[in-house]
């Protein structure tokens, strides 16, 4: 069995501390929702998970105006669910955005946590397909767009596509190792440039690495 397998598969229990109240809001209508969705859905299969609790929103908009609703959308799911957010994860790619636009949006989302509430910018330059394939090689030039969708047709057992449901257990069927990935994104981040000039690279990892203190990867 494969690593990809075995971390999906069986992990020895972990202690999960009480309030852990996580909001992911993903400016993907379908990529980021449907994996995330996969990943939920592999936490709450693990009966010492029971106390985590995730909400999932879309906000299709680009990353400044996204960064500028954060506060608003999370304001609207601790009402509606009656529960402070531990954690707020925002993803968002750099596609075609400005430089600023991005960037701004990173410094706005890192600003607004509190003693409450850590807000995560899990920005991704330049889309959120060079996590996936982190899962498999360890990329370290840039690349266009369009390349990730072939080279990641090349280690999936089936075609990709963004609307895909069963991303997330395609990627860890066809061998993906969520170790590794978090090892080859956090060597991809470069402190001494903006987010915009650092391609590619990844903060995705953060998430992973975050419940890594409670799942062992």
């Amino acid at each position: 069995m494969s690593k990809g397998k075995t971390w999906y598969k069986s992990r020895r229990k972990a202690y999960i501390p009480i309030a852990t109240n996580n909001l992911i809001i993903c400016c993907g209508k379908e990529t980021e929702k449907n994996y995330f969705d996969g990943v939920v859905e592999f936490f709450k299969e693990k009966k010492e998970n029971i106390l985590l609790r995730f909400f999932i929103i879309v906000d299709a908009v680009d990353p400044l105006n996204m960064a500028k609703n954060v506060s608003a959308i999370t304001a609207e799911v601790q009402q509606q669910n009656n529960c402070i957010m531990n954690n707020v994860w925002v993803l968002f790619d750099k596609d075609d955005f400005l430089p600023e636009n991005f960037n701004n949006a990173i410094s706005k989302i890192y600003s607004l946590s509190d003693n409450s509430t850590k807000f995560h910018a899990l920005w991704s330059n330049q889309c959120f397909e060079l996590w996936l394939l982190l899962n498999f090689i360890n990329l370290q030039s840039s690349i266009d767009r369009e390349d990730y969708i072939d080279k990641l047709n090349k280690y999936l057992k089936v075609k990709y596509k963004k609307n895909d449901k069963n991303i997330f257990k395609n990627v860890m069927n066809s061998g993906g190792n969520i170790e590794k990935a978090i090892a080859y994104s956090k060597a991809l981040i470069n402190e001494s440039i903006t987010p915009s000039n650092n391609d590619p690279a990844t903060k995705v990892y953060e998430f992973f690495e975050y419940f890594n203190k409670y799942l062992n990867l």
